[in-house]
């Protein structure tokens, strides 16, 4: 950029932070469906999903997924 006159004006410190939670990831697993969500709780037991930024795991299973399902229903 040696050709352009640039001035820096102020700095700001950069940080990798991720902002997932299980409640997003619960969300996630409510756009699934009902269906689908029984589909898979039937083959597995239970569903691990992994956040796709900091590869943090959750992991779903019994009471929390029959929860997910209820609140799906209810709607």
């Amino acid at each position: 950029f040696e050709e352009f006159d640039i001035e820096i004006t102020d700095r700001i410190p950069v940080e990798f932070r991720c902002e997932c939670s299980e409640e997003r990831m619960e969300q996630a697993l409510i756009s699934i469906g009902r269906d689908d969500l029984k589909q898979i709780i039937e083959e597995d037991e239970e569903i691990e999903t992994v956040c796709h930024f900091c590869n943090k795991k959750y992991l779903f299973r019994g009471e929390k997924l029959e929860n997910i399902i209820k609140y799906i229903e209810g709607q």
